[in-house]
């Protein structure tokens, strides 16, 4: 038995914070874990500059509510779905991701949870960083007895990729694309079909 774990943002939906970004015109808040490899240090970074402009997470989840999936990604979901489990598994926030899991019909997730102080600022968020979930998804899966193919685009992805018995990086950025050669690239849905299809069958 298979399962397929997928990053989330970037893989089957924009990146949130770039679309906060562009909502609200702080270009600061575009950068993610393709800029910065530290997310504590990311995310320090995002609850300063919320601050300094006045954005609760009210706001963020006003633009997420505009947010849409990537073109071909459910249908990409509902095909990976047929053919194995399939698994969500993201840094992101479950406060932040849950209202767009209905256009994928709802897959298992793995996230993190957002923790906000009295009047809605973004202060920290659990599990902390230490506990990489998608590492620790990866080998649960494992020890289960569970075939893991996984797909990822960032630096924080490249742990689970290189656990799973398969890991592909789907359009990864310039920087990640030129540092990572042990990993296998895929820039279509349609290839990273075919690539599933043919480590279905070993």
């Amino acid at each position: 038995m298979h399962v397929i774990c997928l990053d989330l943002e970037s893989i089957l939906i924009p990146e949130i914070w770039e679309e906060v970004a562009e909502e609200t015109g702080i270009k600061e808040l575009e950068l993610t874990t393709r800029d910065i490899e530290d997310y504590d240090e990311l995310m320090a970074h995002r609850y300063q500059v919320l601050r300094e402009n006045d954005i609760d997470i009210g706001l963020i989840k006003e633009v997420i509510q505009t947010v849409n999936p990537l073109q071909g990604a459910p249908e990409f979901v509902d095909w990976a779905r047929q053919k194995a489990q399939v698994a969500i598994l993201t840094d992101s926030f479950y406060e932040f991701i849950n209202p767009l899991m209905k256009d994928f019909n709802r897959p298992m997730v793995f996230a993190r949870t957002l923790h906000t102080d009295e009047n809605g600022y973004l202060e920290g968020y659990s599990p902390p960083k230490t506990t990489d979930i998608k590492l620790t998804a990866i080998e649960t899966f494992n020890k289960t007895g569970l075939d893991t193919i996984a797909v990822g685009d960032s630096f924080n992805d490249l742990s689970m990729l290189r656990k799973a018995d398969k890991g592909y990086l789907y359009q990864p950025s310039r920087d990640v694309e030129q540092n990572v050669e042990d990993i296998e690239q895929k820039h279509s849905y349609s290839d990273l079909k075919q690539a599933i299809k043919k480590q279905l069958k070993k």
